[in-house]
């Protein structure tokens, strides 16, 4: 049985099938970390130069609608007459800032991952700056771009809903 337990890391148990012996002993059986420059990947990821807040309370324009993150985790997108509702949370992958959205409210669409670029990088846990996301692909070896347009979002004037 191997299970993936991070993006660098498996599990491993075996159990020998009586049907099909094969005399392997549980000495297998454990943790194993990926090979090569997993020190250096770790000491970047300590040596983080900015801290990201996992949940805002802020209010944001864009192409999209209007984005409103609130502070328990939830949001709710507002877009052309309807509304999305779900969580999110801001989180560090490889050093670089994303943001999933879970919807919950509209069955069939999976959650959305994005590499966020923020306009003040100095002060990631203030919204006071705009933002720009560009939609990725998590996977085991990180992430990838999927090619769409990026978002632009910026703080919406009257901060409300």
């Amino acid at each position: 049985n191997i299970e993936l337990e991070s993006l660098d890391s498996i599990r491993i148990r075996v159990q020998e099938d009586v049907r099909l012996p094969i005399n392997v002993s549980d000495f297998w059986d454990g943790s194993y970390r990926k090979a090569g420059a997993m020190e250096s990947r770790t000491a970047a990821a300590q040596d983080a130069q900015h801290h990201v807040t996992p949940y805002l309370d802020a209010v944001y324009d864009g192409s999209i609608g209007k984005l409103a993150l609130y502070k328990n985790g939830s949001y709710e997108l507002y877009t052309e007459g309807n509304v999305r509702k779900g969580n999110y949370a801001f989180f560090l992958l490889d050093n670089y800032e994303m943001l999933e959205l879970q919807p919950g409210n509209i069955s069939g669409l999976d959650r959305e991952t994005y590499l966020v670029e923020r306009q003040s990088p100095d002060n990631a846990t203030e919204p006071t700056g705009a933002l720009t996301l560009s939609r990725v692909r998590l996977s085991t070896k990180g992430f990838q771009d999927v090619h769409e347009a990026a978002i632009r979002l910026i703080p919406a004037a009257d901060n409300g809903s």
